[in-house]
């Protein structure tokens, strides 16, 4: 099928754009966006999917005023047309790659609009490639990303409060991936059933703004303590200084895996380092946007689907449910400088620095090693 997207001088393949070049099921291409302002009590996300070879489109956008978020979820069926980035009322729109987007959200009856464009304050940073097998040997993760932090304007509705965001007062960063990672309904296990593995999922991930300069940090590690990915880097407009080692302390409420702040430390070499010390101000549920959540990334829905909801993350069931994958809007300190930003983070199963144990057994602030 021919589109749009073929007059572009793009192709990867001998085929048209609508056939991408695996038949993997768990093939993707999304969108990531968070917007808040810098005082750190209004915050907004947006995710955007496509997956070829599952025949959906969907889109997820949530606000956050103190515990309450107001969601919007829309799924439709890809008609193999990726060059209409729009699901429902939440759409996407590359006014000019790797510098500006606009994304937009018009659902006054589920409680949540905006029109916002994305302005990129410093270069798109690609991280290092994501690649994990599993336990039978078949490739998981297989993908590119980018984070790029920018400065919105626009404006936003959550509930009955209207923002105008400009560039002073308000910051956003994105991330934009592509490639193999596990999407849609859960495949059957095959050996795996009788070979389980243990849950086992270390992850941190954080942008951070500073008036000259933003830094990137990121982590993904087994129980033992190796990583099998790490990034770290100093951005400012023009100029990138890559981490050559990232180090985490991270702290947990009492009894809980909930996020109550971290030291990171990125190393630069020849004796330069930034330390980020983090305050937390705000949390936001990621299962809103379609983690693991009442829908999950690319879950067949129908022809076109959407839905609105409202949690409140003070409610202790709410917060249990779909707490194991958190973004922490947070105040943000290195030496002089003081910024925002967010620290996102799963911690599951096992974690021998922290003391974790079992899948979900608490902090122990004596623990950490």
């Amino acid at each position: 099928m021919l589109t749009a997207c073929d007059d572009l001088p793009l192709h990867q393949t001998q085929w048209p754009i609508d056939r991408v070049a695996t038949t993997d099921r768990n093939f993707y291409d999304r969108y990531y966006f968070n917007v808040h302002d810098v005082g750190c009590e209004t915050f907004l996300a947006l995710g955007f999917g496509v997956y070829p070879n599952l025949g959906v489109m969907d889109a997820f956008a949530c606000g956050v005023r103190g515990t309450r978020h107001h969601i919007v979820r829309a799924s439709r069926t890809l008609d193999g047309d990726r060059h209409e980035t729009a699901v429902g009322p939440i759409r996407v729109d590359v006014i000019e790659g790797l510098r500006r987007l606009r994304i937009a959200c018009d659902a006054p009856e589920h409680s949540l609009s905006f029109d916002l464009t994305f302005e990129a304050w410093a270069e798109a940073h690609e991280e290092p490639h994501f690649f994990l097998r599993n336990q039978l040997g078949r490739v998981v993760m297989d993908y590119t990303r980018l984070t790029q932090l920018g400065r919105p304007r626009g404006w936003i509705r959550i509930g009955d409060e209207r923002f105008s965001v400009d560039p002073d007062g308000w910051r956003s960063a994105r991330d934009r991936s592509w490639g193999i990672r596990a999407v849609g309904e859960p495949e059957p296990e095959g050996a795996l059933v009788d070979r389980p593995e243990r849950m086992q999922f270390f992850w941190n991930w954080s942008p951070v703004h500073f008036d000259d300069c933003a830094a990137l940090y990121t982590v993904s590690e087994y129980e033992d303590g190796r990583r099998w990915h790490q990034s770290g880097a100093r951005l400012m407009p023009g100029e990138a200084l890559a981490a050559i080692g990232v180090e985490h302390r991270l702290r947990f409420e009492p009894g809980t895996r909930r996020f109550d702040g971290a030291t990171i430390r990125l190393d630069f070499g020849a004796g330069r380092a930034m330390e980020l010390e983090y305050t937390p101000k705000l949390r936001f549920l990621m299962p809103a946007i379609g983690y693991r959540g009442p829908w999950s990334h690319g879950q067949y829905q129908g022809e076109l689907k959407v839905e609105g909801d409202v949690w409140d993350a003070a409610d202790q069931a709410t917060a249990v449910l779909h707490g194991w994958l958190t973004e922490t809007l947070c105040s943000v300190r290195s030496g002089d400088r003081v910024g925002q930003g967010i620290f996102e983070m799963a911690v599951i199963g096992p974690s021998r620095k922290y003391g974790f144990e079992d899948l979900f057994d608490g902090w122990k602030p004596d623990s950490v090693r």
